[in-house]
Formats: C-alpha cells, structure tokens, sequence
C-alpha cells in the first residue's frame, strides 16, 4: 500500500509523493510536498482521492468540510503533508482497510525532538486521548498566539502547524497537516459524538488562528482564507 510517484492536477500543477523511512516509525512513513502555486489548495487535496482508492478522505480519514476549510488557507504556498501510521495495531488495521494516516507529530517519547521548542509532550497513544488532550491543546493555542510555528495539537489527532520561510522575496510557509479520524477514536474507545464535537470545535477555533498567522505573514496583503466559511 505504498503511496509514490508523482501526480498532475487537474490545472497542471504536480504533488510528489516519496516514501522514507524513520528509526521511531513503526510503519512506512510517506512524505508529500506539494508546491501550488497557482493551484487552488482545495482542488489539489481533493484530488488525493483519485490518485489511489486507498487514500480515501471520505472514508472518516479526514472530513472533507474542514479540509477544504483550511486546505484553501495554503493557496499559493506550499504545504508539506507526513503521511505514517503511528502505532503497530493502527499500521495493521490501516493496512487492512486500505486507508493511509496523514498525521505528524506523533507523541511518543522517540519522537519529541520533532515537535520544536513548545511542545509538552506526555507521549501518545491512541487510548490517552481524552478531555485532558483538548485541554492541552487549548494551551497550545495560548503559545501559538505568542508566535509558536504550531497552531494546534491535541490527543485525537487533528492539527496543523506552519513552518515560515523564505523563497527569493517570498514569505511562504509550509503547513502540516494533522488528520482527525473516527478510525483512531474508536480505537481509542472514544464516543464518535464526541470526538466530532471536539474536532468541529477546535477546527473552527484553529482556522481563525490560521487566518490571522497568514494575513501577518503576508503583511495584511489580502485575505487568504474565506472568513465567512468558518
């Protein structure tokens, strides 16, 4: 169920996908940067659909509402998407079901040095997630108003984080993607309505703060994403 190659949009544009290995992964781990240009964020995400039936977003992996929600943030920059199963029992269930995990970030103690100066990490798994995971992640909001590059984080696996950088001239900042997925809930025997309104939530919360970070980034130089569909 390797995902790579290198894929054309539908108004031209390319997402390349590479797998790579990690000592602290315990599954395939696959990397996608994707430069877009002018390509709309959203059309490019949508598009992952029909690369490979495996990767579907409409099949609980991530809602396809909040993806388009902050997927049409990143149009114009580009956005780097780590892609890897975070636990044996999820790889194999994953595996099994033909679905691939987009997650970054994962909180075990091996990997804490991935996750830069503001990250408290208390190590991850998929039965820790709980109000005490939305809770940590309302603190983590608090530092990422005070300029942290992570927006967002929480124990049921949605968040994103950005990365700024320079291109010539050009500011342009990288986000990562975290998915939020009823997959991992019901591992984690976390009640479906729960989990959905907790993501609903802090989804919308989070994209004000995107909204915000980006206008900063880009001097108040336009609105790149739509406030009223938040």
């Amino acid at each position: 169920w390797k995902l790579t190659g290198t894929y054309a949009t539908p108004d031209g544009g390319l997402v390349r996908i590479t797998s790579r290995s990690r000592a602290d992964s315990t599954a395939d781990e696959f990397c996608t940067r994707a430069s877009f240009g002018g390509v709309r964020a959203a059309q490019v995400m949508e598009q992952w659909a029909t690369f490979d039936q495996r990767v579907c977003w409409d099949r609980g992996l991530l809602h396809p509402a909040y993806l388009k929600r902050y997927a049409r943030a990143a149009d114009g920059l580009e956005v780097e998407i780590v892609c890897y199963c975070s636990t044996p029992a999820a790889a194999g269930l994953i595996a099994s079901r033909g679905l691939v995990d987009i997650r970054t970030c994962v909180h075990r103690p091996s990997s804490q040095s991935d996750c830069v100066d503001i990250v408290s990490s208390t190590g991850w798994a998929p039965d820790e997630a709980s109000c005490k995971g939305l809770q940590e992640l309302k603190e983590w909001q608090k530092l990422a108003v005070k300029g942290g590059l992570i927006l967002g984080r929480n124990m049921i696996g949605c968040g994103f984080r950005l990365h700024e950088r320079l291109v010539g001239d050009v500011r342009a900042v990288d986000m990562d993607l975290i998915t939020c997925t009823e997959l991992f809930g019901n591992i984690g025997r976390i009640p479906p309505s729960i989990l959905n309104g907790a993501i609903a939530g802090v989804m919308k919360d989070m994209m004000v703060r995107l909204s915000n970070r980006l206008k900063l980034v880009h001097n108040g130089s336009g609105a790149i994403v739509d406030q009223k569909g938040l």
